[in-house]
């Protein structure tokens, strides 16, 4: 259990730099191209089994929402989030909080203002 249990620490440490990588390429882009760059795409890490899903709320001109969050298989293939095939996509049966969300441990919300 304690190797199990390291494996995960491990893992959620890779897919948390993955993320936040991802948010310092988002940050470095111009305000207005965010959303049309990376609103509902999914990128990898090479360490991890698994999917990172950006999603850019851009309901308001002025202020960006985004999240980014990442999904992953373990090595004795449990799947660390809800995405339980790893597509990047609210399958059915995948929410099983019924939030509407997929929802894993590794996600990451910043706003982003129009300067």
């Amino acid at each position: 259990r304690s190797i199990e249990l390291n494996e995960i620490s491990r893992s959620t440490s890779l897919a948390l730099l993955a993320t936040q990588s991802k948010l310092a390429e988002i940050d470095s882009t111009a305000f207005g191209q965010i959303p049309a760059t990376f609103n509902n795409t999914t990128f990898a890490s090479p360490d991890l089994d698994g999917l990172g899903v950006v999603t850019i709320n851009s309901a308001n001109p002025a202020l960006l929402g985004a999240t980014v969050a990442f999904y992953w298989r373990q090595k004795n293939g449990r799947v660390i989030g809800e995405d339980q095939n790893l597509n990047g996509h609210l399958d059915s049966g995948e929410d099983k909080n019924s939030n509407g969300v997929l929802d894993t441990p590794v996600a990451l919300y910043t706003e982003i203002y129009k300067e």
